[in-house]
């Protein structure tokens, strides 16, 4: 009986620390997505060591922010038109620079493409090709774009990424998105009030992108409600209703609640 009781309580304690220590690699694959995130975030707004992406592009006429993806830090710029005004024509569009400013660094005048901007095992883990809608990461696994990373907008664009877009894989093998809110966020938009709620996204550990940032309908009025609810990623009164276990990074702004309407 003694030998019994022993055989049963180790195998009770040991259901107990396999239980335990099974919430390791997951927290362990939690915090290296937060540690990727603020490497994308300075290499799109600069740190301590250089200037970031958007420092190097935006003195540039016709740059767009609200059309940047994280492919823009992986290879020069896809950012081909704005407001419906090709950059690449010739003759060259008044107040727009020229294509070649969008892929390569003028010394002269301190403006240009002049990535890559990611450092480190992102740079060396960056690289590959955004998923395609109907492709997924294994057999039996659901599509990328069931999985919420070709959402549908108002205008029928591919904001998180396109064929031959270059983009960083997240610890579960899912692309890290650039989520900007929609004009319809937004009373008066434009595009840096816009680019200001900005955020950066992995689809956690069930890689679904549950984070809202676009309506599912038309791009009709919004109410204050849903306003605030595509601009701060689902904040509700200082709770999370939407992002599910998305981790989420704000790239110029505090992750706060905020009731202003804008």
């Amino acid at each position: 009986m003694e030998l019994v009781f022993v055989i049963v309580l180790l195998g009770i304690v040991s259901v107990i620390a396999v239980s335990r220590l099974g919430h390791i690699p997951k927290q362990a694959a939690i915090r290296q997505a937060g540690a990727d995130l603020q490497v994308l975030r300075e290499a799109f707004v600069g740190g301590s060591v250089m200037p970031g992406y958007l420092d190097d592009m935006a003195g540039l006429p016709g740059f767009s922010p609200a059309r940047v993806r994280v492919h823009n830090l992986l290879g020069p710029t896809n950012v081909v038109t704005r407001q419906g005004v090709s950059l690449d024509v010739n003759p060259v569009q008044s107040g727009v620079a020229e294509a070649a400013c969008f892929a390569s660094w003028d010394a002269e005048t301190g403006r240009g493409w002049r990535g890559p901007y990611l450092r480190g095992t992102l740079l060396q883990g960056g690289g590959a090709g955004f998923p395609l809608p109907g492709d997924a990461r294994s057999a039996g696994d659901d599509s990328f774009a069931t999985r919420g990373f070709f959402p549908a907008t108002p205008n029928g664009s591919v904001p998180y990424g396109m064929v031959g877009d270059l983009c960083v894989r997240d610890p579960w093998d899912n692309p890290y998105v650039l989520q900007i809110p929609p004009d319809a966020a937004f009373v008066n938009p434009t595009e840096a009030l816009r680019f200001r709620y900005a955020r950066l996204v992995s689809a956690g550990p069930d890689g679904v992108v549950q984070t809202p940032c676009f309506p599912s309908g038309s791009a009709g009025v919004l109410s204050l409600a849903d306003r605030l609810f595509y601009k701060l990623a689902g904040w509700r009164d200082g709770e999370v209703t939407a992002r599910g276990d998305d981790i989420v990074l704000f790239l110029n702004r505090a992750d706060v609640w905020e009731a202003v309407d804008e």
